[in-house]
């Protein structure tokens, strides 16, 4: 018997959680890299920023040294999914997890908005959906390496990446 009515569902969470956290870490690796030689003092600077502030740096720092069109655009998707990815995480860490056992579960996200006052947003989800965010967050992480090495071969980024 577990030992805590929702444990089932702790898997799938930190599946999410742990996927995004390595994505993150990538990210601050792509920004750094760009800026060689001065990679230790960015990555520093990176550390403790936001999400959406890293996403920033990616952009304007991506403005001033990917010339080619096919990788800016690729860069403009990339952005795009990268904020999916951060959606998902949140969704799934700032929501209070609730409900029977048996793969149905309620998640319950407070929403606090000037026209519409502080209102609870109550809804059901399953395992399924959960380990659909997460491959889709574990997508994301793939298209962030998969750029990484697009500029290598550019000669924009001059740092060696992990092989698979």
């Amino acid at each position: 018997m577990p030992s805590h009515p929702l444990e089932h569902f702790f898997a799938p969470v930190g599946k999410v959680v742990v996927l995004f956290s390595q994505l993150e870490s990538t990210l601050i690796i792509l920004v750094g890299g760009m800026c060689l030689p001065e990679f230790g003092a960015v990555s520093a600077l990176m550390a403790e920023a936001s999400f959406g502030r890293k996403l920033d740096a990616l952009k304007c720092i991506g403005d001033e040294k990917v010339r080619d069109p096919a990788l800016q655009g690729k860069l403009e998707e990339l952005l795009k999914r990268l904020q999916t990815a951060e959606d998902i995480r949140n969704r799934v860490a700032h929501t209070l997890w609730t409900g029977p056992a048996g793969g149905q579960l309620m998640k319950l996200k407070w929403n606090a908005k000037r026209k519409t006052g502080n209102q609870p947003g109550l809804r059901n989800t399953t395992l399924e959906e959960l380990d659909t965010m997460a491959q889709e967050v574990q997508r994301v992480f793939g298209a962030l390496v998969d750029f990484m090495r697009s500029l290598q071969k550019a000669g924009i980024l001059k740092i060696q990446l992990v092989r698979d």
